[in-house]
Order: C-alpha cells, then sequence, then structure tokens
C-alpha cells in the first residue's frame, strides 16, 4: 500500500500503541479464487520466542482459518476510532460497534 511521507508512521512504539487501542481488524488472505476477509479482534502479545505477534481467533466455521496453513501471509487492517467515528457519523457511539467505541 502507498503511503505518503507525510503520513509514514515508523517509530514501533507508535504502531504498537495504535495496534492496542484500536484492536478491532480486519484480516485479509489470498483465497483460492479471491481475498478472503474476517472482521476479529486481535491482540497484540509477546510469544514465547519474545517476537511481537498479532494473536487472535477465527471460528472453526469459518473457512478462512484453513488459508492460513497454505498461506500464512496475511494483510490486517486496523481501523481508527476517529475513522469509524467519520463513516458513521449519524449513529450514537453507543450504536457504532459495541466493545469498539
Amino acid at each position: 500500500m502507498y503511503i505518503p511521507k507525510y503520513f509514514e508512521v515508523t517509530d514501533r512504539k507508535i504502531i504498537e500503541q495504535f495496534i492496542r487501542e484500536n484492536s478491532f481488524a480486519t484480516i485479509i488472505s489470498s483465497g483460492n479464487e479471491f481475498p478472503t476477509a474476517t472482521h476479529i479482534p486481535i491482540e497484540l502479545e509477546v510469544n514465547e520466542k519474545g517476537e511481537t505477534v498479532l494473536w487472535g481467533h477465527i471460528s472453526k466455521a469459518n473457512s478462512q482459518w484453513k488459508l492460513f496453513e497454505s498461506n500464512p501471509n496475511v494483510l490486517v487492517i486496523f481501523l481508527s476510532r476517529f475513522i469509524i467515528t467519520f463513516l458513521l457519523p449519524g449513529m450514537p457511539i453507543p450504536m457504532r460497534l459495541p466493545g469498539i467505541i
């Protein structure tokens, strides 16, 4: 994705803080014919190897989990609360994505 230098954030602490504060994300995988996407809560954690990883849960009823075995590379998109508020301006805050805002 193209990001103009003006908007580019390279400070890892700022990126990690953003993920922690905006943990509802869209995870996109390469499907057989089309990309597959699921909206899920994702947490930023440190695994047993000391690596910073994204951690979430997809139901076995959702076939997207099978795609991770053949292609573990995914795109994860995090939306800020500002963007959600901007996209849904007419909705009262409690009505916008319960538990997120």
